[in-house]
Formats: structure tokens, sequence, C-alpha cells
């Protein structure tokens, strides 16, 4: 079988080369979508196990509307990626299927947490 990736999805060049060199760290397969390529998302391997989406630039806000649409593809969980919160966009992200992870700091120990627990979830779901 396979190995499963995350999925990152960004506009941002600079975040796309972080966050992938911390899942080259961590030893995680990983592919990567910009949001304007959204479109490609229905030709991208079927192997996807979770989606990293970042909220870290005013630009990164279209990654809630690709969650809403990236679920229609892959039934995997979300995790959002941000170092600041409000209540908008708390709602917001409220209203994207579940599961759903936010995560506060940009740290690979946080990523890693994270990760294994989407998967964990993942792995229970299909078992259950």
């Amino acid at each position: 079988m396979p190995s499963r990736s995350i999925l990152i999805i960004s506009s941002h060049a600079g975040m796309i080369k972080y966050l992938s060199r911390m899942l080259c760290e961590l030893d995680y397969p990983f592919e990567v979508l910009a949001l304007s390529n959204l479109a490609l998302l229905a030709t991208m391997s079927q192997s996807i196990e979770l989606i990293l989406l970042p909220l870290q630039f005013q630009k990164e806000q279209g990654n809630l509307q690709a969650a809403q649409k990236i679920r229609k593809f892959y039934d995997v969980p979300c995790i959002f990626l941000s170092e600041q919160m409000n209540v908008g966009l708390l709602q917001q992200i409220k209203t994207i299927p579940k599961p759903i992870y936010w995560i506060r700091s940009y740290r690979k120990d946080d990523l890693f947490v994270y990760i294994e627990l989407a998967k964990n979830h993942q792995v229970n779901k299909k078992n259950a």
C-alpha cells in the first residue's frame, strides 16, 4: 500500500518552504498545492492523509474556503496553523466539517503531536 501524504495548501512560498522542511525532518511524506491551483485537487493522488492550512497571512484567509472545497474530495482531518485567533476566525473554522485542529505555534514538536492525533483519529474512524 503506498504511503499516505500530508497536503500543504498555501500561496506563500516562505510558509511552504518552512512547513516542507519541518515535515521532511519529521519524515512525513507531503504534497503541496497553491491556493491558485485548487482546481487541480480533483486530479491529485487519493492518498491524502491530512491537510495543513496555514493562516499566518491575510491572503491565507482563502484557505478557509479552500477547506470547504477540499472536504468534497477528501474526508480527512484539517490542521490549521495560526499564531493569532479571533472570534470571527474561530466561527469560520467551526463551519468546516470535523475533524479540525488548530495549532497556535509553528514549532516542530507541536506539529508532530497534532499530526499524530489526526492520523490516530482517522485510524479509529476506519476501525469503527
